[in-house]
């Protein structure tokens, strides 16, 4: 199988799904403080960012722990499709993984557009739910359907897909381009992670604003690119029954810590404490430690 036009369109519609992801994540940490002044959630500004603002990012995460875990099992149960069906039959992508695909699409855009709606910041923190849901469920989808369709020298396109993120991820996209021929997905995991340590334990020796925000944008860059190659990397271990649901499960994880970090983060957030901070660190470098010893290396390995 080559990377012909029906691969490279598959890529870039599964790409447009990674585009939203973060388009809404954008969203919301730009209107949260809005949604929860006109509510009047709270008189002033700064109790709103600490008090109400977490409640939309919490509901946002929920629905996306939700969607993950949900379309990542549905996608494999509805998915199974006839391996003989022709190209046509496909109409772009096999039948389960389109209906999932399109249904995940649907939900995020129906929701998102009824965002506009709410008369009570409640409302609002339902109906992000239910649009992270349908996102959740996407990206996993994503990774799922492109792994099947890509041929073996080009599986770094996989990862490629964060390219459709904001520029940050683009650079860690370019990053993670450069180092997956060369070292292969686990070493590019354990030096991702490593990092990623390192910026945010520093972060807590600083005291002056420059240092603050280039180390938290070093943390970022090295985030984006650890996740960048676990999307591709976890698509290529398992076998197409149950990719999805790996993709899925692994999403999941991921967006539990998103539904714990804004209440761990609120005593660090008060000036407080670096607890949580040296907690994230621990969980980093544990994963690391972890990653060393696992006995998995897809480079050069054929998927089926």
């Amino acid at each position: 199988m080559g990377l012909g036009r029906y691969q490279r369109i598959i890529w870039l519609l599964c790409g447009f799904g990674y585009l939203l992801d973060l388009m809404w994540a954008q969203a919301f940490g730009l209107s949260g403080l809005q949604f929860c002044a006109v509510f009047d959630k709270v008189a002033d500004a700064l109790d709103t960012l600490s008090v109400a603002s977490p409640n939309i990012f919490t509901a946002f995460s929920t629905g996306l722990t939700v969607g993950a875990f949900s379309w990542g099992l549905l996608v494999d149960i509805i998915g199974q499709y006839n391996e003989s069906a022709c190209l046509f039959d496909m109409l772009i992508l096999p039948p389960g993984r389109k209906w999932a695909f399109n249904l995940t699409c649907l939900i995020a855009s129906v929701f998102g557009l009824l965002l506009a709606s709410p008369t009570n910041y409640n409302g609002i923190c339902v109906l992000t739910a239910l649009c992270g849901f349908g996102l959740g469920g996407n990206i996993p989808i994503d990774a799922t359907i492109v792994i099947e369709f890509l041929p073996q020298n080009r599986r770094w396109l996989l990862p490629l897909l964060s390219i459709f993120q904001p520029l940050g991820v683009v650079v860690t996209a370019v990053i993670a381009f450069g180092l997956l021929p060369g070292i292969g997905r686990k070493w590019s995991l354990v030096v991702g992670a490593l990092v990623q340590g390192v910026s945010m334990a520093m972060y807590t020796q600083v005291t002056t604003i420059k240092a603050s925000v280039g180390l938290n944008a070093l943390e970022y860059i090295m985030q984006s690119f650890f996740n960048a190659v676990l999307y591709g990397f976890t698509p290529e271990v398992f076998e197409a029954p149950y990719r999805g649901s790996a993709a899925g499960l692994c999403s999941t994880f991921g967006r539990l810590a998103g539904i714990i970090a804004p209440i761990a983060a609120r005593p660090y957030i008060d000036g407080n404490s670096n607890g949580v901070l040296w907690l994230a660190c621990g969980g980093i470098f544990l994963s690391a430690f972890f990653l060393v010893f696992l006995p998995i290396e897809t480079r050069h390995r054929a998927t089926y």
